[in-house]
């Protein structure tokens, strides 16, 4: 898999699953909820399979308002899920925050995702 491909796993089942997603920052003109995914890094993990194989260390955010606690883990429940069907993660970890960094009550979710290509 390319990692190109990847990315057009993910937007395939995100639209599939009624989850907007985006590929930049996002702006003040976007509409929450949203899904954006954002810059990753490779790493050589090994060469063991062959020259293709990479690590690659992707972060998706997960941005809300206007929501209850609850209905905030549902959506990044239903993230979770949509990202289990499209891909096979080595680690994926989750961090949740609220931002008032723009003077707005945001919930956000960070997810930090580890994955061969």
């Amino acid at each position: 898999m390319r990692l190109a491909d990847f990315y057009t796993n993910i937007k395939t089942q995100f639209i599939s699953d009624g989850i907007t997603v985006i590929f930049r920052q996002p702006t003040t003109d976007d509409s929450l909820p949203l899904v954006q995914v954002g810059v990753h890094t490779d790493s050589d993990a090994s060469t063991k399979f062959g020259p293709e194989l990479n690590e690659v260390e992707q972060q998706i955010d997960v941005w809300t308002e206007n929501v209850s606690v609850i209905e905030f883990e549902e959506y990044v429940r239903q993230v979770k899920l949509s990202l289990s069907k499209c891909v096979r993660w080595q680690s994926l970890t989750v961090q949740t925050m609220i931002d008032e960094s723009i003077g707005r009550d945001l919930r956000r979710a960070l997810f930090l995702m580890t994955i061969t290509i």
